[in-house]
């Protein structure tokens, strides 16, 4: 069951919760299985299990899912202690975990490149004017701030000398950009274009789709009870599954669980926010060593317990092959 913790961390996010009682019963009989979903971002190509929701993909499956948004600077320890039993995230966080011992895992995986555009005010022309400015990121070793560094560094700026502000996530860091606190920030769509809709003069600097691969969005499990629930954890893969082929295909269903993610969001900056999200999609949802090939090589020197972890210890395939969605 969610935990009260985690509604708490919901509502300090957007306060946008999915669910249906417990007890109701399923198409095919019986009471329904409820399972609890964290999800880190407001990002488009983050709302499948929203998606699933709405469309009744995890009832017919005998899920009761309860999809909640989760700060990006909480749900690993969320995940980690099994207040939620899966998690819709981004790298490092899941690989941080695992290295330090958490009992979770990928279990999916359905982006593997950044959606993630750096947007900076108009004051900001070229990377070395980030040097001395507050550049809003969601928390310590997040995947805002390890992509942000990564960025920075590619394009010759050394990170230690840009100011880094955590802010928690999306609310307060849209806020501070906005008033001017922050002079920077990274965000995937629809958040980024909200962002250069209401500042004159924000642009994005760099697109991080055009860069280096990397663990965008997929599922991590609380492996005790994905293990324990197996048949269930299944069918919550092959739900998901069916959301991304509808995300896909059927333009206004995605986008209306994109402007449903951030309340009052303009509804051409939610398709244009679609639009953008469909490049960055796999075409299928299996994890690989390749997948995980630039976490380890941004992080074995500055996390030691991670380099010792072989790429494919962070992911387990046997719920995608459980599920018939890969080869045995």
């Amino acid at each position: 069951m969610l935990a009260g913790s985690c509604t708490t961390l919901a509502a300090a996010s957007l306060g946008l919760s999915y669910g249906t009682s417990a007890a109701t019963a399923s198409r095919h009989g019986g009471s329904l299985t409820t399972v609890t979903i964290g999800v880190a971002a407001p990002a488009a190509e983050m709302t499948l299990p929203f998606l699933a929701q709405k469309e009744g993909y995890f009832r017919k499956l005998g899920i009761n899912a309860v999809v909640t948004m989760v700060p990006a600077s909480t749900i690993l320890s969320a995940i980690s202690g099994g207040t939620i039993d899966f998690a819709v995230n981004g790298a490092p966080q899941p690989e941080i975990g695992v290295s330090q011992g958490a009992p979770i895992r990928w279990i999916a995986l359905w982006s593997a490149r950044p959606s993630l555009r750096i947007v900076v005010d108009g004051n900001i022309k070229t990377w070395k004017d980030l040097e001395g400015k507050s550049f809003g990121v969601s928390s310590p070793g997040s995947l805002s701030e390890i992509l942000t560094e990564r960025a920075l560094e590619e394009h010759g700026v050394n990170p230690s000398l840009v100011k880094f502000d955590f802010l928690g996530g999306p609310p307060p860091t849209l806020a501070a950009f906005v008033s001017g606190e922050i002079s920077a920030d990274i965000f995937s769509p629809p958040v980024w274009l909200e962002e250069v809709k209401k500042v004159p003069g924000a642009h994005a600097l760099y697109d991080l789709a055009t860069g280096p691969a990397w663990p965008n969005a997929g599922l991590v499990a609380y492996m005790p009870w994905a293990t324990a629930h197996r048949r269930v954890t299944d069918r919550v893969l092959q739900a998901l599954s069916e959301a991304l082929t509808t995300y896909k295909k059927h333009s206004p269903v995605a986008i209306s669980e994109i402007e449903a993610i951030v309340p009052g969001l303009d509804h051409q900056l939610a398709k244009d926010a679609w639009s953008e999200s469909l490049p960055i999609l796999s075409s299928s949802m299996v994890p690989t060593r390749a997948d995980e090939a630039p976490v380890k090589a941004q992080l074995d020197k500055t996390y030691p317990k991670l380099a010792a972890v072989p790429a494919s210890g962070f992911f387990d395939l046997s719920f995608l092959k459980g599920a018939g969605l890969m080869k045995s």
